[in-house]
Order: C-alpha cells, then sequence, then structure tokens
C-alpha cells in the first residue's frame, strides 16, 4: 500500500532556542558622552587618520535586549529600550551580531536621504558588527567599515 507523504505545512517544528541567554545591564554614567565626546576617528599619537573608526556598542551578539545611547539626556547615557527588547524577546531569537552606533553623527529627520529618499531617525548613524567577539553594552571599539 502506498504511503502519503506529508505536505511541507504538515511536517512538525521544531524551534530550538539557545539554553540561556545572557542578560545585560546598561553602564552607569562616567561623566563622558558616549555620543559627542567620543572621537568617530582613530589618529596616530601624531594626528594622523589610520582609516579606524569607533563605535559605541549597545546590542551585544547573542543578546535579546535593546539598548540605545540616549540623544536627548544629560551625558547621552545608555539605558534599555523596554519595548525594543520585549519584541526582539518575542522574535525568540538573539541578535547574530554587536548593534551600535557611530560617535558625533546624526541623520537629521529634517533631512532626507539622496540614495532612498527617506528621512534621518533623529539618532547616530547605526553599525553592525560582524566580528566574531561578543562587544558589552557601551564597550567602545575600534573598527574598518566595509561600505
Amino acid at each position: 500500500a502506498a504511503q502519503k507523504v506529508p505536505a511541507p505545512s504538515e511536517l512538525p517544528i521544531t524551534v530550538s532556542l539557545p539554553q540561556s541567554v545572557p542578560k545585560y545591564v546598561a553602564p552607569a554614567p562616567t561623566g563622558l558622552s558616549l555620543w559627542h565626546d567620543v572621537d568617530l576617528h582613530v589618529k596616530t599619537w601624531i594626528d594622523e587618520d589610520t582609516g579606524l573608526f569607533r563605535y559605541v556598542n549597545e546590542m551585544p551578539s547573542g543578546s535579546l535586549q535593546k539598548f540605545e545611547v540616549q540623544p536627548h539626556v544629560p551625558e547621552n547615557a545608555i539605558s534599555e529600550d523596554p519595548k525594543g527588547s520585549a519584541r526582539l524577546a518575542a522574535f525568540g531569537r538573539p541578535v547574530p551580531f554587536n548593534y551600535g552606533c557611530l560617535p558625533q553623527t546624526y541623520r537629521d529627520p529634517q533631512q532626507m536621504d539622496e540614495l532612498y529618499n527617506a528621512p534621518g531617525d533623529d539618532d547616530p548613524l547605526d553599525i553592525l558588527d560582524l566580528g566574531a567577539s561578543t562587544v558589552g553594552v557601551g564597550v567602545v571599539v575600534q573598527c574598518r567599515p566595509l561600505g
């Protein structure tokens, strides 16, 4: 007798989530603005540009929490975005990269992007770090942009 082959929609779905996802806390304020006081460009000791940049990490790879540098609070402290963290938790998959912002940059909502004709989001420019290391919340990292 012929057996019925199940349709893809009839197959059982197995979702495996990590056994434990690290829980992070925002760093305590230091008196330093991670947006205004951190140099974007890495320079040599004689002030020559190295071609490297700095970014401030806001979301560690492997996390389910969304942190952001707060442009409109004193010292631009980093704090957790509860709604963003709830959306990540509902998605159920930790972010596979470090995510942060480039200091001393700004996306103006009154200015339209030339390439996509989209307004800015009133925040520093975002960056994804695809490196293998997990970087903590608020850590300043040197990087080489790809594009």
